[in-house]
């Protein structure tokens, strides 16, 4: 199945690539280009009330939206929405070790992460050598390709 999933997302990156579909784009000049994709380190810290979490936490199969302030790098975002991100892998997951999706428009209309409106952290449950998310961001990065790159972490 991975590998059928690899061949696609290849297929289509070089689709792309051909038709020179990332030149001259509107996702190109977007600040989360940069400062989320970029080649720094981000810093990212959720707060959230703990009632909330734990309810979040304890429901993760239905996936409950709860509200968080997000800090990334400095910048405040507050009330996103914040869910356990998955399906068939939120079962297997202990703890609260788990993939989110935060929304940031989700309680607050048109609030944007520097014009990102949602993103996936993903806690590579699956991936033991902590490599496959890392090689394929490293991978499209030096094919330029930041708009896949951006819509695959959504």
């Amino acid at each position: 199945m991975s590998i059928i999933f690899t061949a696609v997302c290849t297929a289509a990156a070089l689709i792309l690539v051909i038709n020179g579909g990332f030149e001259s784009t509107e996702y190109s000049k977007q600040e989360y280009t940069e400062k989320l994709f970029g080649k720094n380190v981000v810093n990212l810290d959720i707060t959230a009330d703990e009632d909330d979490w734990n309810y979040m936490v304890q429901n993760k199969i239905s996936k409950p939206y709860i509200s968080c302030d997000v800090e990334i790098n400095g910048d405040k975002f507050e009330k996103v929405g914040i869910r356990p991100k998955g399906n068939s892998n939120l079962s297997s997951v202990l703890g609260q070790r788990i993939s989110f999706r935060l929304d940031f428009d989700h309680y607050i209309k048109n609030q944007s992460c520097y014009g990102l409106e949602e993103f996936v952290l993903n806690n590579t449950h699956s991936d033991k050598t902590f490599m496959k998310d890392y090689i394929a961001c490293s991978l499209m990065s030096y094919m330029e390709l930041r708009r896949l790159f951006a819509v695959l972490q959504i």
